[in-house]
């Protein structure tokens, strides 16, 4: 089993349209719990190398990269909050 993160925002807009019809599903109590008690965890995005505007192949390995803005050599599967994701994939 994975464990997804969600927004709970995202959840409580997703129940909205249920508490205003006889679905029977307790929206007020819903919104409560997961706005207060429910599971979270503290998360922080972060960019893969292989999706970075900063990484840079010339004269690296097959499934390295060089990063342009630290300066140092990854793997592409590597991730930081330090990158930026490029805008498409048409972006060398």
């Amino acid at each position: 089993m994975t464990n997804d993160l969600i927004s709970r925002e995202k959840l409580i807009d997703w129940f909205r349209p249920y508490g205003q019809n006889d679905e029977h599903i307790p929206f007020e109590e819903l919104v409560v719990y997961t706005r207060d008690d429910a599971p979270a965890v503290d998360a922080v995005e972060v960019v893969r190398c292989s999706e970075c505007e900063f990484k840079s192949t010339k004269g690296c390995a097959e499934d390295t990269i060089v990063c342009d803005k630290l300066g140092n050599f990854y793997s592409v599967n590597h991730a930081c909050n330090e990158g930026k994701r490029r805008e498409s994939e048409n972006t060398p």
